[in-house]
């Protein structure tokens, strides 16, 4: 190869790692900073969520004792997982867009437009002393996204509205499915056909079961293992009503 080849191709390289440094230092577009809808916001922080659907009942849980429990519109077990689901969300939550509050006055009745006059859900989160609150407002156009305001902020949202299928309409989206709780820890069982029954209980000395009704004996374990597991495995599919008077038969 000659040298004033040679002498070339090297000026060439140079010049591309020169353009490939500047350009790594100096040229290369800035990441867009992402800020979401909830700034410090921890989805393990929260200790209280209530939400308030259009036209129906406030539906509230509270974290306490390692669990969540419903406290409105009745005391229940909640699903943990549901809950968590929601927080998890909101954490994450990334505005696509910002309407200011100049933009919004520039909108003759901007609440009715954005469905915040009658918002479809309202959400108050809790963390410790702090509390945000969430008007939900209408989809838009496409149907894809929604408009959101954090009360306290000026301007309102525009986010994306898949996580809205999170949220509960009624307290039984939020219930616990659990048929029975801790049916493996009773010690004693009664089972009713009629007027004939069966008890069985269980010495908390030695941990064996004996059955009392309808005769004394001792009680296969085994059979009696397989149905509290069982028990424990069933999952409630509807909740039909909570009324204490309504006639169930």
């Amino acid at each position: 190869m000659k040298p004033k080849t040679t002498g070339i191709w090297f000026v060439l390289a140079a010049a591309r790692l020169a353009f490939i440094w500047l350009y790594q230092t100096w040229l290369r577009p800035v990441a867009p900073v992402v800020v979401p809808l909830l700034p410090d916001f921890h989805a393990g922080n929260v200790t209280a969520i209530s939400v308030s659907p259009v036209g129906a009942r406030e539906i509230s849980a509270i974290y306490t004792n390692g669990n969540w429990q419903l406290e409105s519109p009745l005391i229940y077990p909640a699903q943990t997982a549901a809950i968590e689901a929601l927080a998890g969300a909101l954490e994450k939550l990334v505005p696509a867009m910002r309407l200011t509050a100049d933009k919004i006055r520039t909108h003759k009745d901007a609440d009715t437009e954005f469905g915040f006059d009658n918002p479809q859900f309202r959400i108050l989160v809790k963390t410790g002393d702090q509390q945000r609150q969430l008007l939900i407002g209408k989809l838009t156009a496409p149907g894809d996204q929604v408009y959101v305001r954090v009360v306290g902020v000026d301007g309102a949202f525009v986010t994306d509205a898949g996580w809205l299928a999170l949220l509960p309409h009624s307290a039984n989206d939020w219930r616990d499915t659990s048929l029975i709780d801790g049916a493996g820890e009773c010690n004693w069982i009664v089972i009713t056909n009629g007027t004939r029954a069966m008890e069985f209980r269980r010495n908390t000395t030695n941990q064996l079961w004996r059955m009392i009704r309808p005769l004394q004996a001792r009680a296969d374990r085994a059979r009696l293992a397989a149905a509290f597991q069982q028990l424990r495995a069933g999952r409630v599919t509807k909740f039909i009503t909570d009324d204490p008077h309504v006639d169930l038969s």
